[in-house]
């Protein structure tokens, strides 16, 4: 008796597995998406639709991915009720919300990949139920590309936006009339619309809600509205770029006496610093988002500084009190690093060194900074100086000769920094390469407008800036950069349109497209080699 009802439970377990669907073991992966069962489904681009339970099925089992966020419908439901999508073995159900349809309107479900087979997840591609209320689909579409405005690379996944209003506020007021979403290579397709008259939008959606809320959200936008009727075909290119935030004060990180640290929610590009303290002296170094003010005063008080913009940006910081004897005490003149346009133990002849420290610098004593020449160590006079635009900067120039050692050293009180502080002995050799290990770059670049001003800006390939020009009332531009080291790098043309030297993106509400850029990498430069760089700029 016991045996027999084990039995009949181990066949239980059997059929119930069986009839549980699931994964296959081994073999190759099923890649294919679920198909379409029409002859069972609810049929599509129906003309005077009325409500009804909407049933799609297919040839396997299935599972929903996300169909709260994945299921969208264009034009959008405008009572706030959401639709419900629900799945029975091989069918997806779609079930309106307690809402009228708009008469003589097309519809569109755009299913996006919230449909996939039950055992690899693979979506179906492009599900889209079609039907209008009217006595006819509109048929008429609108195609295009987003790329970013920086690198030029397809934006996949960003939100095309058509809209019939056609207020300057809509996008972040009102959720869009119609959309589609851009697949991997920044293109999009929006079909079955009527003829109209659109504003348009691409727009990054970081929080969901289909509308321009969030400050880090990208946008592009096209110049005009969008006219669509049957004798047109319209394909937008749109550039997607991130507005600059009005700039906002958001912390003093200053840790000790001579440094204070003023961090803001972006880069201080354009501040302008008052400082209304005639003993007081200072220089300005900006990093990323924090805005440096070195200082040294001999009053240990409270003091202001007056900040502003050329925009609205208005403040005013108190900044803290440090004690100057506890820095003076713990701290010491460091060096921090060395360029010489190669490696940091060659040299390229006509070409200056520049010596970096933590500290701003304030005097220089020449007879203790000590450059000899050759293996002879013969003692030569190069010319020092504190660079005038980075107070923290040495430049050492000499006309270096090729293949030559050089030996420098800078003994301790060599340099003095603005607080009294000196640093300890720095040692440094190097050999000067020949002309011959160099190359020569020749730049004659045409194809400007007169009437506008460029960037142009030189990167090596890990994209570090190596030389930057301004251009503006000149059609072409031309420079030979001799003694140049081998290896590959990139150029960039920035139309610089306020002429302030760095790229700006576009701004929705003062209707500013981003600023142009063009950029191109260079053939390889050889040791030895003259490289002639022409070409006109094709700006997107």
């Amino acid at each position: 008796m016991w045996k027999y009802f084990v039995n009949i439970l181990l066949l239980i377990f059997v059929f119930a597995n069986c009839a549980t669907p699931g994964s296959p073991d081994g073999g190759p992966r099923d890649k294919t998406p679920p198909q379409i069962d029409s002859t069972a489904s609810t049929p599509n681009y129906q003309t005077h639709f009325k409500k009804q339970t909407i049933e799609i099925t297919f040839d396997e089992w299935l599972k929903l991915k996300n169909p709260t966020t994945q299921v969208l419908i264009s034009p959008p439901f405008t009572g706030g009720k959401l639709p419900k999508i629900s799945l029975k073995k091989k069918t997806v159900r779609f079930e309106f919300p307690d809402e009228d349809l708009k008469p003589n309107t097309t519809y569109t479900i755009n299913f996006g990949d919230a449909v996939q087979d039950l055992t690899e997840g693979n979506p179906v591609p492009n599900l889209r139920y079609v039907f209008s209320t009217g006595d006819k689909i509109d048929s008429l579409q609108i195609k295009g590309k987003i790329i970013d405005a920086i690198s030029g690379e397809a934006a996949p996944g960003v939100w095309m936006l058509l809209y019939l209003n056609r207020a300057d506020t809509v996008v972040r007021t009102e959720k869009p009339f119609y959309f589609a979403k851009t697949d991997k290579s920044g293109s999009f397709q929006i079909s079955n619309l009527p003829p109209a008259t659109f504003k348009a939008f691409a727009l990054e959606d970081l929080n969901g809600d289909f509308k321009f809320s969030a400050v880090n959200e990208r946008i592009g936008f096209p110049d005009s509205l969008i006219v669509l009727n049957d004798t047109t075909n319209i394909f937008l290119n749109l550039k997607l770029f991130q507005e600059t935030p009005p700039l906002e004060f958001k912390k003093d990180e200053s840790k000790h006496y001579g440094l204070a640290k003023l961090r803001f929610n972006r880069a201080p590009y354009e501040i302008e610093v008052d400082i209304q303290e005639d003993s007081l002296n200072y220089f300005i170094e900006k990093e990323l988002d924090t805005l440096k003010i070195w200082y040294d005063w001999n009053a240990e008080k409270a003091w202001k500084v007056l900040l502003k913009d050329s925009l609205d940006f208005k403040d005013t910081v108190q900044l803290k009190v440090f004690p100057k004897a506890d820095f003076i005490a713990n701290r010491k003149t460091k060096f921090v690093k060395l360029e010489t346009g190669v490696k940091i133990n060659q040299l390229i002849p006509n070409n200056p060194i520049a010596i970096y420290f933590n500290h701003p610098l304030s005097k220089i004593d020449t007879s203790k900074i000590i450059l000899l020449e050759d293996s002879t160590k013969i003692k030569i006079v190069p010319t020092v100086n504190i660079d005038t635009t980075n107070k923290k900067k040495l430049i050492l120039d000499y006309h270096w000769k090729a293949l030559t050692i050089y030996e420098l050293k800078i003994l301790p009180d060599g340099i003095t920094d603005w607080f009294g502080l000196t640093c300890d002995t720095i040692q440094k050799d190097f050999t000067c390469l020949d002309a011959k290990d160099l190359g020569i770059i020749h730049f004659d670049l045409t194809g400007f407008e007169k009437d506008k001003s460029y960037t142009i800006q030189l990167f090596t390939k890990n994209k570090s800036l190596l030389n930057s020009y301004a251009i503006s009332n000149q059609k072409n531009f031309t420079k030979t950069l001799n003694n140049f080291p081998p290896g590959n790098y990139n150029i960039k043309i920035i139309e610089d349109l306020n002429n302030n030297g760095r790229w700006d993106p576009g701004n929705y509400d003062k209707k500013l497209q981003p600023e142009k850029i063009f950029t191109k990498d260079l053939e390889t430069l050889r040791a030895n080699w003259e490289l002639e760089v022409k070409f006109s700029p094709q700006f997107q």
